[in-house]
């Protein structure tokens, strides 16, 4: 029904590119400077795996007729069944009130799951927990969360 995957902007895309190859430059130049396992094994993680994992950062959103699963990769995810969701609507979102871009608190008390600023929809859940999602293509997130799309519509449907 819906499924987008969010990278950070081209710039911040080609910062840590830049960065990873000097990093990947760094670990030969170091190698021979240390002797002994756990240092090199530090360097590898350090210069090698933790800038790859970066480069690999994304978010992503996926709603499907029984769920709605949030995720930033590698480092979060979040599965809300659909019969959970109370409501949805769009929100513009910045970057400077969210103090940055990621997985961070909103000012009113939701979670945002950000990666640049603009677009976004709330998901308001039963128990009062709301999360505001980025989104590049909003009207499509909303058509998907809205009632009567999920399995319950479906189920109740063909019941008749």
């Amino acid at each position: 029904m819906f499924d987008e995957r969010r990278r950070l902007p081209r710039t911040l895309d080609i910062v840590q590119s830049v960065f990873l190859a000097a990093c990947v430059a760094g670990v030969p130049l170091l190698w021979p400077h240390t002797p002994d396992v756990p240092s090199r094994i530090a360097i590898v993680c350090c210069l090698g795996v933790l800038p790859a994992l970066m480069l690999a950062f994304h978010s992503r959103v996926r709603v499907d007729a029984r769920t709605v699963r949030l995720s930033l990769f590698p480092v979060w995810r979040k599965t809300i069944s659909r019969s959970d969701i109370v409501g949805s609507r769009q929100r513009r979102v910045s970057v400077r009130d969210l103090n940055g871009l990621g997985l961070r608190p909103t000012r009113d008390g939701a979670l945002g799951l950000v990666l640049r600023g603009g677009d976004a929809v709330e998901i308001e859940l039963g128990n009062g927990k709301r999360y505001l999602v980025g989104t590049g293509r909003p009207a499509a997130l909303l058509r998907a969360l809205a009632p009567g799309r999920g399995a319950g519509a479906r189920d109740a449907a063909s019941a008749h």
